[in-house]
């Protein structure tokens, strides 16, 4: 009898540790995707806005600058991932082995971050987001449909981006969504004010 209520007990255990699982490891690296994802997005709608401004109109150039400035952008955002992130892997990393010279076990062993894991995740994101809408609208010669279909493609993109993030990390969906598809709107006005801008000044 007693067996049998071991037994149950360590059944609901099991159950609740289910119920209660733990999604912190994963914000670290489900961030960087977000992140590297959004910008790749607002980078190629924005320059889809803004390539009218070359006076080359043939899609060839358009392509070519809009892939060049995406690898240029996936570098620029694993580089700046990987800084800030081996800086919190440092601080992490030297607080466990004073844990561990305490007495204190290594508990947090596996929420230690890895640089490079966040910094290739980044990239990818960035490179593979920004690829949607420049295939989107690359290939349209009218400014105002490319900019348009651009817009379109991206902020679909961006309401994918949010439902994986929220489904990965098992928040709320709606929310998340809206704050990532918001932003990225923020994002892309402020640069389609500075293409505006440079446009009307003649830079």
């Amino acid at each position: 009898m007693e067996v049998n209520n071991v037994e149950s007990q360590m059944h609901h255990w099991q159950v609740e540790d289910a119920k209660h699982f733990d999604y912190s490891p994963r914000a670290l690296w489900l961030r960087a995707i977000v992140l590297g994802g959004l910008e790749g997005l607002v980078f190629s709608a924005v320059t889809m806005m803004g390539i009218g401004m070359l006076k080359e109109e043939d899609n060839k150039v358009k392509l070519i600058t809009s892939f060049l400035g995406l690898a240029s952008g996936a570098f620029n955002v694993a580089i700046a991932e990987f800084v800030s992130v081996y800086t919190q892997y440092d601080i992490m990393r030297f607080q466990l082995e004073r844990n561990i010279r305490m007495g204190k076990g290594d508990q947090k062993a596996g929420l230690i971050p890895s640089p490079i894991v966040i910094a290739v995740a980044a990239s990818v994101a960035y490179f593979v987001g920004g690829t949607v809408p420049v295939l989107g609208g690359g290939f349209i010669r009218e400014s105002k449909w490319r900019s348009f279909i651009a817009t379109i493609v991206a902020s679909s993109c961006m309401i994918a981006v949010g439902t994986i993030g929220a489904g990965v990390g098992n928040s709320p969906v709606a929310r998340s969504c809206v704050r990532v598809l918001f932003g990225g709107w923020v994002m892309i006005s402020i640069g389609w004010g500075k293409n505006y801008i440079l446009r009307y000044i003649g830079v």
